[in-house]
């Protein structure tokens, strides 16, 4: 199955073949997992406005298949500690999560709102290695500094702003993922103290994801 440029992943098994693909296999029970959340995203992000997929394969292939991109850029097999920052809907955490169950993923949001909603997706899925932490990020920089291996973000803000955010989390070899525009310099040649060290397009026409490290002395 090529790089997909309109919503084709039908079913949790096209997402579990395009998942393979980029090295990431999936075993029955996750792909269970992946049906609740895709049919849970598809009926109550919406309802509350974390999400404009309204059904199976869009949420399939615009919210959740995005994120195995990553695979083609980093072995995830190296990292343990993960945070989703700006989680909204915790699509990109969340896959994350029920994908590679060693990691702890942290899914982080400074909305009440959306928080007691990601509680309620990780309890119904029954997925016990994913925690909640409601707050800004500036505020919980001192409480977690250098805590993650891998710091990931869609849509969450422009370039230097997103990666600024992100940065003080990051363990001294860390890596921050960003799920960005295609076409944006800043995140292609960012001006903080990162590499980048590699992009990749993603399942959506225009978006791509790229992963950077410190560079020395950052």
């Amino acid at each position: 199955m090529k790089n997909l440029d309109s919503p084709a992943l039908t079913t949790v098994a096209h997402l579990c073949e395009y998942a393979a693909e980029r090295g990431c296999r999936l075993l029955p029970e996750q792909m269970e997992q992946f049906e609740v959340l895709a049919e849970w995203l598809a009926e109550r992000a919406v309802a509350i406005g974390l999400s404009r997929y309204r059904d199976l394969p869009a949420v399939l292939t615009a919210a959740l298949a995005p994120t195995l991109a990553l695979w083609e850029l980093v072995d995830m097999t190296g990292v343990h500690r993960v945070m989703d920052l700006g989680a909204g809907s915790g699509a990109l955490g969340l896959t994350l999560a029920i994908a590679q169950p060693h990691l702890a993923v942290d899914l982080v949001d400074r909305r009440a709102k959306v928080a007691t909603f990601l509680e309620l997706t990780a309890q119904r899925l029954g997925v016990g290695n994913v925690s909640v932490i409601r707050g800004e990020a500036r505020e919980l920089a001192a409480s977690y500094a250098h805590s993650y291996d891998l710091v990931c973000f869609r849509a969450l803000a422009q370039a230097q702003t997103a990666l600024g955010r992100a940065y003080p989390f990051l363990q001294p070899e860390g890596y921050i993922a960003a799920w960005h525009q295609t076409d944006d310099p800043a995140f292609l040649k960012p001006s903080l103290a990162l590499r980048r060290i590699g992009t990749t397009r993603t399942a959506v026409a225009g978006l791509a994801v790229s992963l950077y490290e410190r560079t020395i002395g950052g």
